[in-house]
């Protein structure tokens, strides 16, 4: 087997992994509080990596300011992030919560643009975000009698803020300078993250009754072992081996993993519609990176400061 095999292997994983990482929630958050299973899933996740460095612990020094980095990291990205999408699929489906959850790109830009004022729009990126928000429209014009309903278009909404949450928490991991041991970053952000969760679960979620059906139980333990652990070891040992551009192309794939598993295992709405609304969006958020990469390329030839970006 050629050395680039393994990495490609390890890459479908990561597709297929973190695609129906989507399915497995919706099945979990049905019978148990969404805020306690994310939480869940978070801690026995993170107690596997930590049992993983007792025995390698980085030879790096960690410091403080590390530390309290990848807590708040954490809590954006896997209390925010992670546990408002679960809340969300109480209402929606994994298959449009992961269509909301591969807008970081646009999100990148319009932080850039406004925020930072580090990035220019150019055509690529314009003509991107506007065949993003169109298949978004597509998308829910499918969902129209569903947005009827108070509880769907609040479920809507908290998806996005637990996505803009995930850009956030990326842009303070890219700016700022967390330890170079992967394993003891993303360890301690699921234990950020999962121990933030439990706070949550106690306060808005204690009346609730647990229901721990076999699905339950089985959706858990696939997000610990497969969506959580394997997953992202596969991605780190895609990422070492493979072009970053390459790698990337997870984003995309999930979706349609999670809109394909979810019409298939979940009986979720799939027809011809979502499906060109599905592919004009991926499209438009091809555009999006391809706008940024130009705008980079750019200014590594002026020499200007980089505009913050999500390979």
């Amino acid at each position: 087997m050629k050395p680039e095999k393994p990495a490609i292997v390890a890459l479908l994983l990561v597709c297929f992994f973190w695609g129906t990482t989507y399915l497995a929630m919706r099945v979990g958050v049905q019978t148990c509080p969404p805020f306690l299973f994310s939480a869940l899933r978070m801690l026995f996740a993170s107690a596997i990596m930590g049992t993983y460095l007792m025995f390698n612990w980085p030879k790096t020094k960690i410091t403080g300011r590390m530390i309290w980095l990848n807590a708040l990291a954490g809590v954006l990205f896997f209390c925010f992030g992670v546990g408002m999408v679960g809340w969300a699929e109480k209402q929606i489906p994994s298959g449009l919560a992961a269509l909301i959850c591969s807008l970081p790109p646009v999100w990148i830009v319009l932080i850039n643009v406004f925020f930072y004022r580090i990035e220019k729009f150019n055509a690529l990126i314009i003509l991107g975000i506007l065949f993003g928000l169109g298949g978004m429209v597509l998308v829910f014009h499918e969902h129209l009698g569903d947005l009827v309903r108070p509880e769907y278009r609040l479920a809507v909404l908290v998806c996005v803020m637990g996505n803009f949450s995930w850009v956030l928490a990326t842009l303070l991991m890219k700016k700022g300078r967390p330890s170079e041991f992967p394993i003891f970053n993303a360890g301690s952000q699921m234990l950020a993250g999962g121990l933030a969760l439990m706070f949550l679960h106690w306060g808005f979620e204690g009346g609730q009754p647990v229901i721990w059906a076999t699905n339950t139980v089985l959706a858990l333990v696939y997000l610990v072992l497969f969506g959580s652990v394997i997953a992202f070891a596969a991605y780190l040992y895609a990422l070492a081996k493979l072009p970053v551009t390459l790698v990337s192309l997870h984003t995309y794939a999930n979706v349609f993993v999670a809109i394909a598993f979810g019409a298939i295992l979940l009986h979720e709405q799939l027809n011809m519609t979502i499906m060109i609304a599905v592919g004009v969006t991926m499209g438009g958020i091809y555009l999006v990176n391809k706008g940024l990469k130009i705008n980079r390329k750019k200014e590594e030839i002026t020499g200007l400061a980089p505009a913050i970006v999500l390979d």
